[in-house]
């Protein structure tokens, strides 16, 4: 059996339809268990109803604590060999968890991954190969590939299933709002001996105008930055050049993104650090950013000399 653990806040316009992609699995064998972190809109009713249609369902209301709360309270309630997360707002093709699971029995992985699309309206159909399967033997591996983008197996916590017996303990940190997946990933990862990911996009990213991607910063805050540092000394022992200058990337970026966004503050220490980085690994990362980016950073450079 499978768990599925579904977080749910305020998403009463979109549940319905994941419940559907959901209960409409070629694979049967699911245990879905419906976290509500606080709802104040209508998701709990509609939960409740499709309760009535599938005994496979759980619903579950708790006190509002955030993502990470809601997934690590889920982790406790699960009674599958394996376990899965679908975002509420998300979707799954109908074989999405036959491919997985199959994937995972048939290469002995601890965990099994898919490519997933990025949708800003509802859409079925997927595009690549479900036979097309690669293969990583040990930790490392498995980090660099969730890390990188060649056959990636992503930082989202939700284009997977993980083997329960070995990872139902790895909590999300709850101090951490936005990024949280990455870090979670990083610990599945390394204690990881090996994984899989089809080439088939099978799993649908609903992006919203209004989802923490989307919205630009009011106020700087390097929190979601600090998470590449944070993966970036973690990794080091690797000796991973490749994994080494992503992250470098990524943190770049996001510094870029939040000082750009945002109203120019002197004299603060996270800024002045955030820039002395940026400006010291210009040389690593310049190659692999958009021109979109290159123009940002001379700035935000003159941004902070005036």
């Amino acid at each position: 059996m499978i768990s599925v653990i579904i977080p749910i806040y305020n998403i009463e316009k979109y549940i319905a339809r994941c419940l559907e992609s959901i209960i409409a699995q070629t694979y049967t064998e699911l245990e879905i268990i419906c976290i509500d972190d606080g709802s104040t809109d209508n998701s709990a009713q509609i939960c409740k109803k499709y309760m009535k249609k599938d005994d496979r369902i759980n619903y579950v209301y708790i006190s509002n604590g955030g993502v990470s709360n809601a997934r690590n309270y889920a982790l406790k309630l699960i009674n599958g060999e394996w376990f899965a997360f679908v975002d509420g707002d998300d979707w799954i093709e109908p074989n999405y968890f036959e491919v997985l699971l199959s994937n995972a029995i048939k290469y002995k992985c601890d965990v099994s991954a898919c490519q997933y699309q990025i949708s800003t309206e509802y859409k079925t159909g997927y595009v690549g190969s479900v036979e097309n399967t690669h293969l990583f033997g040990n930790s490392k591996e498995c980090i660099h590939s969730f890390i990188c983008n060649k056959n990636s197996l992503h930082g989202q916590v939700w284009n997977k299933i993980y083997l329960t017996d070995k990872f139902r303990q790895f909590e999300f940190d709850k101090t951490v709002r936005v990024n949280e997946d990455c870090l979670y990933t990083y610990e599945i990862m390394k204690h990881s001996d090996s994984a899989c990911v089809c080439d088939a996009r099978l799993y649908h990213w609903y992006v919203r105008e209004n989802s923490a991607c989307h919205k630009k910063h009011k106020t700087i805050n390097f929190d979601s930055a600090n998470v590449f540092l944070y993966l970036l000394n973690k990794t080091e022992d690797n000796q991973d050049i490749d994994v080494s200058n992503e992250l470098k990337k990524n943190y770049v970026c996001d510094v870029l993104k939040i000082l750009f966004d945002t109203k120019k503050e002197r004299k603060r220490e996270d800024i002045i650090q955030a820039l002395d980085k940026i400006k010291m690994w210009k040389k690593n990362v310049w190659n692999n950013i958009s021109i979109k980016t290159k123009i940002k950073y001379y700035l935000v450079i003159i941004k902070y000399m005036v």
